[in-house]
């Protein structure tokens, strides 16, 4: 099978209709166990920040001299954005190759694997074929039956955790943390971002049930720049595993610099300055406010107009995640043209007529203001020289992001 086969073949097995373990360790162990091989584990849970400070944790052990491999979900533009190895893509070749070994072994289970457990199995193949030193895993949904909570962690990292996916973990924060706590390991440490009192609650009761070796909070920040408390987090997790080999990095400069010279795809993602276009993947309503606070302390109060583009999945409270963007639009008394993009690639995407039917809903939102795009490539592009910011998707993100990168390809090219 070529790399296209494979990638056919892995989104065909679709998503999982009951979460649960023995499945994932079925498969895992018929592929030889490669999550035993790949190194000292960092396991990362939370509601939003998972993938940035992944990313930050990666990126400071790889410049300590560590092989490293990262495993995030889900993708912007490429499947193997998923199993990184020194933070490069696999080439076609070596993802064909797992996959095609993940997909015949899938032949022999006994039951129905998922897209998500197939990509985490390949992501550990590669990753212990790669013989990699330090390897750091996202969960995808939760974390007690999430498809990575059969690693045997070093670290068990936990990001700023709130309301979403009440349908599968929970309907309050009390019970969500205690699935997000679903990943911790007896004696094994665990750092978290600081937490309301309700979660700080769970995690410590769990922590005690385990026992963890210890559980260490942040205090509670007193600045809003979310990626500078993620890069904080990420740098808490570097010192825990000691791997500095006598190189200093307790100097939250040093890894700030790294994430500025390679910064994680799709969060407060600037395009471009003039006109302003940023991306985000904010997607519930705790990120949605992140990204308020983010923006009131940028260029983006300056703007005296802007288009907005967003969308949502089903699961997901759009009309709560964009609230905190539009009171701030509205308070700065910035213009706004608001287009609400369909996504029918994606499976659990919400259709037009339901993001149409939650936006008239929202009395924060005029009906004048409000716009459809079923093609948002096409209209980002129509209005490239306006303000834009896009969000409410990480899916969104992704077709925007590769349409531009396509488009500056193309630009290329024909200047060549």
């Amino acid at each position: 099978m070529t790399f296209s086969e494979v990638e056919t073949r892995l989104i065909q097995l679709g998503a999982s209709k009951k979460y649960g373990l023995s499945r994932m360790r079925r498969l895992l162990e018929a592929l030889g166990n490669p999550q035993n091989n790949i190194g000292r584990i960092v396991h990362v849970a939370g509601t939003n920040g998972k993938g940035s400070t992944c990313w930050g944790i990666a990126l400071g052990a790889l410049a300590q001299g560590h092989k490293v491999g990262l495993h995030t979900s889900p993708h912007l533009n490429d499947i193997r954005e998923r199993c990184r190895v020194n933070m490069q893509l696999i080439s076609e070749a070596e993802f064909a190759e797992a996959g095609r070994r993940v997909l015949n072994t899938i032949q022999f289970i006994e039951a129905p694997i998922s897209y998500f457990e197939a990509l985490v199995a390949l992501s550990f193949l590669i990753f212990a074929e790669a013989n990699v030193d330090i390897s750091v895993i996202e969960v995808g949904l939760g974390g007690r039956l999430d498809a990575t909570n059969v690693v045997k962690p070093d670290l068990c990292v936990i990001t700023p955790i709130g309301l979403d996916h009440q349908d599968k973990l929970g309907e309050t924060l009390t019970a969500i943390a205690k699935e997000k706590a679903g990943i911790f390991k007896p004696e094994i440490p665990v750092i978290s971002a600081h937490q309301v009192d309700e979660v700080k609650a769970s995690l410590e009761s769990h922590a005690a049930i385990v026992p963890t070796k210890n559980i260490f909070f942040f205090k509670e920040p007193t600045h809003p720049n979310f990626m500078l408390l993620n890069a904080t987090l990420s740098l808490e997790a570097l010192s825990q595993l000691n791997i500095s080999e006598g190189k200093s990095i307790n100097e939250l400069t040093w890894l700030i610099k790294l994430l500025e010279k390679r910064p994680w795809p799709g969060r407060l993602h600037l395009l471009s300055e003039k006109p302003f276009h940023l991306l985000d993947g904010a997607h519930n309503p705790h990120a949605g406010r992140a990204l308020a606070k983010a923006l009131s302390q940028s260029a983006f109060t300056s703007l005296s107009t802007i288009n907005l583009m967003v969308s949502g999945t089903k699961g997901h409270n759009l009309i709560k995640t964009i609230r905190p963007v539009i009171d701030l639009i509205r308070q700065k008394k910035i213009s706004f043209k608001l287009f609400y993009a369909t996504l029918d690639q994606i499976p659990h995407a919400q259709t037009a007529n339901e993001l149409k039917e939650a936006l008239q809903g929202a009395e924060f939102v005029p009906g004048e203001t409000i716009q459809v795009s079923t093609d948002p490539a096409q209209t980002f592009f129509e209005h490239r020289q306006s303000n834009w910011l896009v969000f409410g998707s990480t899916y969104l993100v992704g077709a925007i992001l590769h349409a531009v990168n396509q488009n500056d390809a193309n630009m290329r090219n024909i200047e060549s």
